[in-house]
């Protein structure tokens, strides 16, 4: 059986920034197991740009010798854009791992189980490895969340965002979009929706407490309601009007009274 000191699972920015960091300490036998930036590059929309800060997107090394600075410098591209668009990112994420002279090893770990002094990994072809210590770096794409609600409806009515690249489908329609983080902010921007869209979207899951709905047209800012008492409420309300009648606050508030 192979041996290893250390096996990195996952090799996005985490798992690229884990292995950085570990390099730098002599005689370790590192292994970094995963397609380098795989998830940015299949499950990310084609035209997002990232929303954390310039300071919160560079890859964590332990000298900052691969930060977003060095690399526009060492590329010569003084005009990378920010908000950092995705496929800028993408290209950073892989010119990082070039510099951390690691490999990365493309075969899919399928088990990872304790075993004396460390821990057994199966592979995918069935080869398997001892490693002493385990990080995984996996990202959340196995993990994406469907409320039950939506189960029995066909994906040409109900998708999540893991499973689009390409919001074209959605252009000037209406939407119903269910959250409010990075996929959301994506969602609502103008160009995925076109100038005519309509979306409306509820921030919160399926039974949270103190969520909101919102609305925008293309073009408009967001305009948000008061916070509802459970996303129940929330899409109830969203889908009670017409997207292009959004009510006001006092009617919002007068709804959400009178169903309690």
């Amino acid at each position: 059986m192979d041996k290893c000191d250390v096996a990195i699972i996952g090799a996005g920015p985490y798992g690229l920034s884990a292995a950085a960091h570990l390099k730098q300490l002599k005689g370790l036998d590192l292994r970094l197991f995963g397609e380098p930036m795989s998830f940015w590059e299949r499950y990310m929309p084609e035209q997002m740009v990232l929303r954390s800060p310039w300071a919160g997107t560079h890859i964590a090394d332990p000298e900052n010798r691969l930060t977003l600075d060095v690399y526009k410098r060492a590329n010569g591209n003084h005009h990378l854009a920010y908000p950092v668009p995705l496929t800028d990112f993408i290209k950073y994420g892989h010119w990082f791992h070039e510099q951390t002279a690691l490999p990365a090893d493309q075969r899919k770990v399928l088990r990872t189980e304790p075993a004396p002094n460390g821990y057994q990994l199966t592979l995918e072809d069935g080869e398997t490895i001892h490693a002493r210590r385990v990080i995984i770096a996996g990202g959340i794409q196995p993990f994406a969340y469907r409320p039950r609600m939506f189960e029995r409806l066909p994906a040409s009515l109900v998708t999540h965002t893991s499973e689009l690249r390409d919001f074209g489908q959605f252009r000037n329609k209406e939407v119903l979009v269910i959250g409010a983080g990075q996929s959301r902010g994506c969602f609502m921007g103008a160009p995925m929706l076109g100038p005519r869209a309509s979306a409306c979207w509820c921030s919160g899951r399926i039974g949270s407490v103190g969520c909101r709905v919102g609305f925008k047209t293309g073009g408009e800012d967001e305009r948000f309601g008061p916070p509802f008492r459970s996303a129940w409420k929330a899409v109830r309300a969203a889908c009670s009007f017409r997207l292009g009648d959004f009510p006001s606050r006092r009617e919002l508030k007068e709804s959400d009274s009178a169903s309690d």
